[in-house]
């Protein structure tokens, strides 16, 4: 069965990135804000894992929020496949602490932020070139 307009594997793709770089965002923020606070680790999102989770989401967990058990057996199954898996966090390893403990290199993780930007405008844009076809597809069967 074709697939609807707008909905192939390669859009789908591209929306989850765009999903997964702005949460990578987010945890590269929370380093930022805790540069200074003593004991903290500094984190990121296991970018590559998670997108290859969504290349393939039968390999995968089902995409259920962490904490949740198995749905209740009385409960209606949710149309079409399973949500995407959540994002693993992971704590960075560090060569060196400072003196309270903290792991946070503002350096890499500013250059990590433009890595996570740079990634960002490029998907939005070969996503947004691929909505542009769609349109101009549209307007030609009029």
């Amino acid at each position: 069965m074709p697939e609807p307009i707008g909905q192939n594997q390669t859009m789908r793709m591209l929306e989850r990135s765009l999903d997964l770089i702005a949460q990578r965002h987010q945890v590269l923020l929370s380093n930022i804000a805790n540069e200074e606070t003593p004991g903290y680790k500094a984190k990121d999102l296991d970018f590559r894992a998670a997108l290859a989770a969504a290349a393939n989401p039968s390999a995968g967990p089902t995409g259920m929020a962490p904490g949740h058990g198995a749905p209740h057996t009385r409960h209606l199954p949710l149309p079409g496949p399973a949500g995407p898996a959540a994002p693993t966090v992971i704590t960075l390893p560090s060569a060196r602490a400072g003196l309270d403990g903290n792991t946070v290199s503002v350096e890499k993780t500013m250059a990590a932020m433009h890595e996570n930007s740079t990634l960002f405008a490029a998907a939005s844009q070969i996503l947004s070139r691929k909505y542009q076809g769609l349109l101009s597809a549209l307007k030609e069967t009029r």
